[in-house]
């Protein structure tokens, strides 16, 4: 008994040490805390624009919307588990550190194992910021858009009714692009970093070289070279990387498939091609019983081309998977260099199909003031509407920063 009184003696002063240091650090995280709310209720209720209402929504974490497609919760909640099992075993192993405290083989093993973890989980769940606009990256955007507004506009400037138009079209912006990183998460496509970098070095060489081109970027859109190489990931790389994916994806295109199949199948029955093409074809030339015309090699797709150019005169294909969908062709005639054909087309998925059918689905919350988000519309629009006026449009090449330049499609004749 008298050894224990001796130890408590002896702890009590580091006791009341420590419980001083947790009172400081307690108060000054409720100060913290109590400021952080402070602001967000007049962020919230003023929708504030001025510069230092962007350094502190850039520096502290304000959303202007949250946005969840469906089916993206589960990739949401397992990123914030990984990204909590990340920082807690940080965390833990710095205070190890910081302490000098030493810890077992076993302990410093799971630690060690915990971050490898949360952090290879990281490499493919969506970080927290996948489902939320930050008001500061909102108001970023709203700034670009004047930029270009005003250049647009010369001597002009911006007028506050076209303030109004801006704001609810950038935050359209950022909501649709959030969209595309929760497809591509759900899809598992991805845009290398190499591709990115090969893009960007390929817009500067039109620019008469990237210090230009970053004078350019800083000039009219107030963007550096990571900002708009981000734009370049998401408008342009990813969306063409969701597209191919999409359209190739056998379970999204199982309906198309399958209207071919019965397509294919009438006609071996003996319908005329003319009929079913005018019953089953999406291809504008379908009430002329899809007829193509003459058309020479290269104008076709080149999956359907290599059809037209070997079956018979006169023989019917299988369904043939090309870029718009799938394709039944009948060759009607042919020379050399040229080919007559009738088709029946069953248009696949493609990027803008696939969210015409998420968007009724998907759940945006608008939390800036004055802007509120359109169920039926599927967009952003403002509470004190104006006139329409004519939107700015950067993407990644806007203003003197040209996007990539898209190879046209080709039409699956």
């Amino acid at each position: 008994m008298a050894n224990i009184q001796k130890t408590l003696k002896r702890l009590k002063p580091n006791v009341r040490k420590w419980s001083k240091r947790t009172k400081v650090f307690a108060g000054v995280v409720a100060v913290l805390v109590l400021l952080y709310l402070v602001y967000a209720v007049i962020l919230y209720t003023t929708g504030g624009n001025d510069s230092l209402t962007r350094f502190v929504s850039n520096f502290a974490y304000y959303p202007a919307a949250k946005v969840f497609a469906p089916g993206f919760w589960p990739y949401y909640l397992g990123g914030l588990v990984a990204t909590a099992v990340l920082l807690g075993a940080i965390g833990r192993l710095c205070y190890l550190f910081i302490k000098g405290r030493t810890a077992s083989r076993q302990t410093l093993l799971i630690l060690v194992g915990l971050i490898l973890v949360g952090g290879l989980n990281l490499t493919w769940l969506p970080s927290p910021s996948s489902a939320a606009v930050g008001y500061g990256t909102f108001l970023d955007r709203v700034a670009t858009f004047k930029k270009i507004q005003s250049a647009q506009q010369q001597a002009q400037g911006v007028t506050s009714q076209q303030d109004e138009m801006i704001k609810p079209f950038s935050l359209q912006q950022l909501i649709q692009q959030r969209l595309v990183q929760q497809a591509a998460t759900k899809l598992n496509v991805s845009v290398s970093d190499k591709k990115v970098d090969e893009a960007y070095k390929e817009q500067a060489q039109r620019v008469q070289g990237e210090k230009e081109f970053k004078r350019l970027l800083k000039e009219r859109l107030g963007w550096s070279p990571r900002e708009y190489k981000q734009e370049l990931r998401t408008n342009v790389l990813l969306q063409e990387a969701l597209n191919e994916k999409i359209s190739s994806d056998e379970n999204l295109n199982k309906g198309a498939k399958d209207r071919a199949d019965q397509a294919l199948k009438a006609l071996k029955d003996g319908k005329s091609f003319a009929a079913v093409a005018k019953q089953y074809s999406e291809d504008p030339t379908a009430t002329k019983g899809g007829d193509q015309g003459t058309l020479k090699r290269g104008q076709l797709d080149p999956a359907i081309e290599k059809e037209a150019f070997s079956l018979k005169v006169g023989s019917v294909s299988d369904v043939i998977k090309a870029r718009q969908g799938f394709v039944i062709i009948k060759v009607e005639s042919r020379s050399k260099n040229s080919v007559r054909i009738r088709q029946v087309l069953v248009l696949g998925k493609s990027i803008s199909t696939y969210f015409q059918e998420i968007l009724p689905k998907t759940k945006v919350w608008v939390l800036v003031d004055g802007l509120k988000w359109d169920k039926a519309l599927f967009t952003v629009q403002s509470t004190n509407p104006q006139p329409p006026q004519v939107q700015p449009q950067p993407g990644a090449g806007a203003s003197g920063a040209p996007a990539p330049a898209k190879k046209p499609a080709k039409s699956a004749k």
